[in-house]
């Protein structure tokens, strides 16, 4: 990237019909899924999320919704867990749509006041609002796209927060999930690359 982002994570959502109270800890390290940590935090379930945070990874699950995200690379770790879960574990679950996602806090403006002449007469600069762009894609998928999504970042009022969704999708009357888990699993690497290509491609027009 040709700027180093504040912060850059990934996460995986996947969209269906899940059991939100069997996602604890204990289940993922009884089944081998990952290592027993010291430190977890667990997320309170009357909160409506299920879900607890590693060192290098955060769960949260509602009845609809799945989201596993890396908090540190290397990327594939993430899509190591997420098979061994569905793909192997509980393949039984009806999921029918997937999204492999990027984000990136980027300490640079996208859209300095300075820009915009004499709208802005410093003493009402105003502020940058979100800018989205979708791309339907018609590389063999069911279904989907990628989006890519620029805003202000919460991390600095300098920087700008870039996200790339690339979105997986099937038929609603799935049995099961394993083809979602091959969509992932065969794309995965590819979206992680195409994904780093686009936020490349945006910081080139910051300033």
């Amino acid at each position: 990237m040709r700027i180093k982002p504040i912060e850059s994570k990934v996460n995986v959502v996947l969209i269906g019909n899940f059991n939100p109270n069997i996602f604890s800890p204990h289940w993922f390290m009884s089944n081998g899924v990952i290592e027993e940590e010291d430190n977890v935090d667990s997320v309170s379930p009357a909160l409506g999320i299920v879900g607890f945070e590693l060192s290098w990874l955060s769960v949260f699950v509602q009845q609809n919704r799945f989201v596993a995200e890396l908090e540190q690379p290397p990327e594939v770790r993430l899509s190591d867990f997420v098979q061994k879960t569905f793909g192997e574990l509980l393949k039984y679950t009806p999921i029918w749509a997937c999204g492999i996602n990027k984000t990136a806090h980027v300490g640079t403006s996208l859209a300095p006041p300075g820009v915009w002449g004499d709208w802005t007469d410093g003493t009402n600069e105003g502020e940058m609002v979100s800018l989205s762009r979708r791309q339907t894609i018609t590389d063999g998928r069911p279904g989907g796209y990628i989006q890519t999504r620029v805003g202000p970042s919460d991390r600095s009022d300098s920087a700008v927060f870039i996200e790339v969704n690339d979105h997986y999708e099937m038929k609603k009357n799935v049995d099961g999930c394993l083809e979602i888990m091959a969509l992932l699993s065969e794309n995965f690497d590819h979206s992680i690359k195409k994904s780093e290509q686009i936020i490349n491609q945006v910081m080139g027009i910051v300033r």
